[in-house]
């Protein structure tokens, strides 16, 4: 059985900025970029990114890997996600290390979110069976920290492919094992399992519901500490975009996490993403604020 999420119609014309049309070069399809930015910038994230995603489709089919230059940041580095399933898809894994090393030029230090989108790329290419040789093939981009990056994006993608049949978006959202809800964390080599477990507070939301309570403490059950930490720091940036990015109701819902390392962990998660998003700043240092004195450096510092 298969599970699906309806996310809605994701087109231009529905979001109400532009119809979209084949474009000559790379400086129109930049014009066109950043006001398909600005039209969004009001809206909810789970559809920009989801727009996003649309957009880096439309630009590789428009320009090819000449369009990378095109994507930024915007929207969690959505328009990526996309775009390198495209680059993969017709250049082969061969690719991985050349969009690897361009997002490292152009991204320096923050080419995480970039190299995500491989990831995304390389299980669109290989499918769920693929997981292991996806996970593989990310070695190759060197990737710096071992929970963001290529293996994000392979863990993100595998839990919940994004699909655009006729202009809506639809989540394939991987059918959950009742005996082993922690799959494929528990399966996967030991470096890639706290990546993992990042991302793996979106899939149990997505396939078991909105139990919060339930879901933050099934991070307990996690094998390592670095695991149980990964994942309440990977629960904390669900919790985030589900409370309206407000700072008291996240903390109260990491607060429900009875282990108290773990509840801070999932603090920092929040404050991750508040900062991330580049737009609820003073929310994040709000979520600073609260978190216990062991993680509040680190907290700090993400907002710099």
């Amino acid at each position: 059985m298969k599970w699906y999420v309806y996310i809605g119609a994701i087109s231009f014309l529905a979001l109400g900025l532009y119809a979209y049309v084949s474009v000559p070069n790379e400086a129109d399809a930049a014009a066109r970029y950043a006001h398909f930015v600005a039209g969004l910038a009001d809206k909810p994230f789970a559809e920009q990114h989801l727009a996003a995603h649309v957009m880096g489709q439309r630009l590789y089919e428009d320009l090819g890997v000449d369009g990378f230059g095109v994507c930024d940041e915007s929207f969690a580095f959505g328009c990526y996600h996309a775009f390198f399933g495209g680059a993969i898809h017709d250049s082969g894994p061969e690719i991985v290390g050349e969009l690897a090393e361009a997002c490292r030029k152009r991204f320096g230090e923050n080419s995480t979110g970039c190299e995500h989108g491989i990831g995304h790329g390389l299980i669109e290419q290989f499918g769920r069976e693929g997981l292991l040789k996806a996970l593989e093939l990310c070695d190759i981009t060197r990737q710096k920290h071992p929970l963001f990056g290529c293996t994000g994006g392979v863990f993100m993608e595998f839990n919940s492919a994004i699909t655009f049949p006729k202009g809506d978006a639809i989540v394939d959202v991987r059918t959950p094992d009742p005996g082993n809800l922690h799959a494929p964390c528990t399966d996967v080599p030991e470096k890639y399992r706290t990546s993992c477990y990042f991302e793996i507070g979106l899939w149990w939301k997505q396939a078991l519901g909105d139990d919060y309570v339930k879901i933050g403490n099934m991070c307990r059950d996690a094998t390592t500490v670095s695991e149980r930490r990964a994942c309440a720091r990977g629960w904390g940036t669900v919790v985030a975009e589900n409370v309206g990015y407000n700072a008291e109701q996240a903390h109260a819902l990491c607060g429900s996490i009875t282990d108290p390392p773990l509840s801070g962990e999932c603090d920092l998660g929040v404050a991750m993403r508040f900062f991330g998003t580049g737009r609820y700043i003073t929310e994040g240092k709000r979520m600073c604020e609260m978190i216990h004195t062991g993680l509040r450096e680190e907290c700090t510092s993400l907002s710099q």
